[in-house]
């Protein structure tokens, strides 16, 4: 990102739309100078898509093929301390989709050392920059890692993906870079009907990919 101004992420674990690319690349040329972007995801909730345009924006990043620019990722820090001076009851609150999450429980196991991990500290300094991010209305990549052996095993795995990739571009932007509430109901709504919690889910993942990583214990 340094040595290009902007940069395109992707997990090991990622299937991608034949348009990723397309649909990546022309969205970081459009918001390019725009800092109320803090960047373009490639992945979103598989909410009922009607209503929200070809993608839409909302507060929270993902980290499942996503892209920013340099002058953006600058901010960025681990700083627990930081957070601890800067949030209040309301921010929490934004940062637990307003009280139907648990978002903020991500900050607190870092805080604890119980997890590390950079992803929470990147939707908590978007936040504190009034920044949102670009979000297709259905995704155009696929998470296949949930199981830890690269496969779907059961709701685990196949409940954040979308019963197909999205093949459509060029697509239609919004025309104001604003919240998109009707997503963000949706989300909470698919949020509160988890059997399991969202960033449970996403913590078991990247637990069974560091055990692997470290010899600690084979995936299953």
């Amino acid at each position: 990102m340094r040595d290009f101004g902007k940069a395109i992420i992707l997990e090991d674990d990622i299937v991608v739309s034949p348009v990723f690319l397309d649909y990546m690349n022309a969205s970081l040329e459009r918001y390019s100078d725009n800092p109320k972007v803090w960047s373009i995801s490639a992945w979103g909730f598989p909410i009922d898509s009607s209503g929200l345009g070809d993608c839409y924006f909302w507060r929270c990043p993902h980290c499942w093929g996503w892209a920013s620019w340099s002058d953006r990722w600058q901010y960025f820090k681990r700083d627990i301390q930081w957070v601890f001076d800067n949030f209040n009851a309301h921010d929490i609150a934004y940062i637990n989709f307003d009280g139907v999450g648990n978002y903020w429980n991500d900050f607190l196991l870092n805080a604890q050392g119980k997890i590390k991990s950079w992803a929470i500290f990147n939707y908590l300094i978007a936040y504190k920059h009034n920044a949102l991010t670009l979000t297709p209305n259905i995704s155009y990549v696929k998470q296949i890692g949930f199981d830890g052996s690269g496969v779907h095993c059961g709701e685990e795995g196949n409940v954040f993906n979308t019963p197909y990739i999205n093949t459509k571009f060029p697509i239609s932007y919004p025309d104001k870079i604003i919240e998109s509430t009707l997503a963000l109901e949706r989300v909470q709504d698919f949020t509160k009907h988890l059997k399991k919690p969202f960033h449970i889910r996403v913590k078991n993942k990247l637990f069974r990919s560091l055990k692997a990583l470290t010899g600690g214990g084979k995936q299953t």
